[in-house]
Parts: C-alpha cells; sequence; structure tokens
C-alpha cells in the first residue's frame, strides 16, 4: 500500500535533494522527514505534510488521503488563480471586534440550530503549539472550533491552510469527542459581493465532503459594522 512517505522520498530523490537539505526547504525536522519516507510515522502532521508539499511542489491532498485525513475521491479542478496560494490572506488580520462580531453571530446561530449554549474559549492552545481562533465546549459532550479570516477581493484563498487547520482539530479531538459532535466553523469577512459569491462557489466545491464537521460562513464587513 503507498504510503504518503513513498511519494516524498521519490519526489525529493527526483530533484537530487537530501532529506537535510528538504529539511531546511520546509522547515520539518531531518530526524521527522526520515521517520516519514521510511514509514515510521502513519499519520504525519497535516502542517509538517504541507510544509513538505510546498517545498518539493507535489500535491498536499493527495499526501492527506494517503495518511486517511480525507476521503479518497477526486478533488474537483478550480480555477487555479483563485486556489492559488497568498499568505495574507489566512493570517488572522480581522479586527478584535470583527472577530467578537462574528462570533456573536455564530453562536446566537449554533443556539437557535441546537439549543446549546458555547462558551468559547479565545487562542485555544493544544498541546501547546496547535493553536486556533476560539474553541468552545457544551455540556452535551461536543466541542466547536471557530477560525476567522478576511478576505479582501483581491485576495486569494488559501484552501491547504484551511485543510490543515481543520485537519489538526479534527484528529486532536477524535479521540475525546463522538465524530458527530466534533464542529469546525470557517468563517470569511469579506468586502463585497463579488468576493463573496466566488468565495461560496469555491468552498462549496472544495470542503462539501468534509461535511457535516466541516462548515463555513461568510459575511459582508458592511453588515458587522
Amino acid at each position: 500500500m503507498l504510503k504518503p512517505g513513498d511519494i516524498i522520498r521519490k519526489a525529493r530523490t527526483e530533484k537530487n535533494m537530501s532529506i537535510r537539505s528538504l529539511s531546511s526547504l520546509s522547515g520539518v525536522s531531518h530526524t521527522e522527514i526520515s521517520r516519514i519516507e521510511k514509514g515510521k510515522r502513519i499519520n504525519p502532521s497535516p502542517n509538517n505534510l504541507l510544509k513538505i508539499s510546498d517545498a518539493l511542489n507535489i500535491d498536499y491532498n493527495y499526501l492527506l488521503e494517503l495518511s486517511g485525513y480525507i476521503p479518497n475521491k477526486t478533488e474537483i479542478n478550480l480555477d487555479d488563480s483563485f486556489c492559488s496560494v497568498s499568505e495574507s490572506s489566512c493570517e488572522y488580520d480581522t479586527s478584535i471586534y470583527l472577530k467578537r462580531k462574528v462570533l456573536e453571530l455564530i453562536s446566537s446561530d449554533i443556539r437557535k440550530n441546537t439549543g446549546l449554549i458555547i462558551d468559547f474559549n479565545e487562542d485555544y492552545m493544544i498541546n501547546n503549539k496547535v493553536g486556533f481562533d476560539f474553541v468552545g465546549f457544551s455540556d452535551t459532550a461536543e466541542v466547536f472550533c471557530c477560525v476567522i479570516s478576511s478576505l479582501s477581493s483581491t485576495d486569494l484563498l488559501n484552501t491547504n491552510s484551511i485543510k490543515a487547520t481543520f485537519a489538526d482539530f479534527y484528529f486532536n479531538f477524535k479521540h475525546t469527542f463522538d465524530e458527530g459532535n466534533i464542529h469546525f466553523i470557517s468563517a470569511f469577512v469579506v468586502d463585497d459581493m463579488v468576493c463573496y459569491d466566488e468565495l461560496n462557489r469555491v468552498l462549496k466545491c472544495v470542503f462539501n465532503h468534509f461535511r457535516p464537521s466541516f462548515d463555513f460562513k461568510i459575511f459582508l464587513s458592511s453588515d458587522l459594522r
């Protein structure tokens, strides 16, 4: 059975790159890369897979599939210009006011649809290294994660980064909570309807097969003022 380490080793050797060179380029330790290539790391960290795939220019989604993080489904081909990575679009640069307004609306929506009152913790950390904007727990053994980003009409969406964040959250909680009780909400604040409509189209295509654990919400900045 093909493993992510097989793909990584093949891509690395084809580029005549040593493990230490790949480590320097990706920011992943050479010992970790060696473990992955030898198959000793069964489920490599999604963030490490993202760094390695970027360094080797290989398919991140395929590595996630081989690691068991996402179903083995054919990805929908989207417009390359929109799916290109823009680091600034995934930085959590939304103002504190907008974040709290979005969280208030999401909390209200959860309460309306489920009757649950969620107490969100800001800047939640797992094992002192994996961080999310907000994580909330209910008294019915359900956990909610909310990550909030702002996008302008000139920004491009980094879907790989969103997938890695979702996978980190999901697999950190899957051993504690039932699968149906794990909820990840990626919220976006956009400037105009053009960006709203295009973002809605892309998110539906890319993340549809992650439901019901994954959901997204889009807000117009003008509606939050």
